[in-house]
């Protein structure tokens, strides 16, 4: 029942949102309430962007309820749902959401034709530009992102579209490719030893993901949302001026999987409307694809559940001085998703905390732990350089922490490395630490902060009862 799916996405949203504003305005009122960067709301999403995403694909829809409902306890309930998600958008400060959202509603309220309708759409448009202009000139001016920081990641894009241009590098690989074919005058560019996971454009990420192939497709489903955007009317209308949220959206911003799948799915119902004519061996085929894609959804996310719970009490054990405990549970969430940076960090900072109060025996054990634990990683996602990196850093410590002959095994991790990440600082600054075996020059405390704010620990001196002058 495509009316029952617009009442859905609103009652689905409304959670989301009060959460988000609860966040903003009164954090105190509860645990897990903090807000998020630069206090702003997230509601369920971990992160504001993320938010501002989800409810721009979803205020469209609020706005075409209000603009259709008709007994009066619908209309106020219709209007208050939208009002929600306009304040729950405007606390999740993001800039590509306000303006989605406002591109998407403006376009139902010009459909609709009556002349207070396009004079609302008018004016919602041109708030949107301006409140994200105004947003951007105060976080430019404040040096915390100037503008035309995400220029590098469209320059790589360029790059790694032109190395495999008919079928791209695959899907979920910009953050590797932006890492290996970034240059040193990107590097000036870029925020301080920033790493881009994704191109902040749609057609960029496309592009140096999926080549001209998949480029074509993109294309055409911009041109048949627009469409349904300006030829349908009610609730189909409504789904258009979603996509065309998202879409607008996605030139500075990558919505996260749930939204992604969410859009994918409005767009599917909507654009097949019609019954087909391929029979019933295709609408079979295409019923089979949806359920395989919900059910890998479901399980991408579920599987993280329990690791995020064992690293979440293993970190609280770990700050209560349960070391074994801790161990534990952070052994169980690396079992669970093995591929995870985050998680073997976790279990690779214990092992080093403990070794430093450890005898040399139990030490050199706790220390090669942590090495495997790093090269478990690395034969995982032999791509990703942060593995290499980590595996370089533990066998540097083994060297200088217990006497062990492991700078080769080092020295060999961080040239790897640096073939897929050529200008990280961090991979330099640890190359000159390596450079100096006996430790006359300590390992600065900056190589200790990667980007994405993993939360590595590295003590300045050597553990007690260390080999001496390593």
């Amino acid at each position: 029942n495509p009316a029952s799916s617009v009442l859905t996405q609103q009652f689905g949203a409304a959670p989301s949102s009060l959460l988000s504003l609860i966040q903003v305005l009164a954090p105190q009122a509860g645990p897990f309430l903090d807000a998020g960067l630069l206090g702003r709301g997230m509601g369920f999403f971990g992160h504001p962007v993320a938010l501002g995403g989800y409810l721009a694909l979803v205020f469209p829809a609020a706005a075409a309820w209000a603009l259709t409902a008709r007994p009066a306890p619908e209309r106020i309930l219709s209007i208050s749902m939208a009002a929600l998600a306009a304040a729950a958008l405007a606390v999740s400060g993001s800039r590509g959401a306000w303006l989605g959202a406002a591109c998407g509603a403006g376009m139902l309220l010009w459909r609709d034709g009556r002349k207070n309708s396009r004079r609302a759409a008018v004016l919602l448009v041109g708030l949107g530009l301006a409140a994200s202009a105004v947003l951007s000139a105060r976080i430019s001016s404040t040096g915390s992102r100037p503008l035309g920081t995400r220029l590098p990641a469209l320059i790589v894009a360029a790059r790694g579209f032109a190395e495999r241009p008919l079928l791209g590098q695959g899907p979920g690989t910009f953050g590797q490719t932006y890492r290996r074919l970034r240059s040193e005058a990107n590097l000036k560019e870029a925020i301080v030893d920033s790493i881009y996971p994704h191109a902040h454009n749609d057609w960029a990420e496309v592009l140096v993901a999926l080549g001209v192939t998949g480029t074509a497709a993109y294309f055409w489903l911009h041109a048949a949302g627009l469409r349904l955007a300006m030829a349908s009317a009610g609730v189909w209308g409504a789904a258009g001026g979603s996509l065309l949220a998202l879409f607008v959206f996605t030139k500075v911003n990558l919505p996260t999987m749930p939204v992604a799948f969410l859009a994918s799915l409005i767009a599917g119902t909507a654009l097949a409307q019609r019954p087909a004519r391929s029979g019933r061996a295709a609408a079979s085929a295409a019923a089979g694809l949806f359920l395989i894609g919900s059910a890998w959804l479901v399980w991408s996310g579920a599987r993280r559940v329990p690791a995020e719970r064992q690293a979440f009490l293993g970190r609280q054990a770990r700050r209560e001085g349960r070391a074994r405990e801790a161990a534990s549970h952070f052994e169980a969430a690396v079992r669970v998703v093995p591929e995870s940076i985050v998680f073997r960090l976790d279990l690779m900072n214990l092992l080093w905390d403990a070794a430093g109060a450890a005898p040399l025996a139990e030490r050199r054990l706790l220390l090669a732990g942590a090495r495997d634990a790093a090269l478990a990683g690395a034969r995982l996602r032999p791509a990703e350089p942060e593995f290499l990196r980590l595996l370089a850093l533990a066998e540097l410590r083994r060297a200088r922490w217990a006497g062990e002959d492991c700078l080769p095994a080092a020295s060999a991790a961080l040239d790897a490395a640096l073939a897929l990440d050529p200008f990280d600082l961090r991979l330099a600054r640890l190359g000159a630490a390596l450079a100096d075996p006996k430790g006359e020059a300590p390992v600065v405390p900056e190589i200790e902060q990667p980007p994405q704010r993993l939360d590595e620990h590295l003590p300045d001196h050597p553990p007690e009862g260390a080999v001496p002058g390593q």
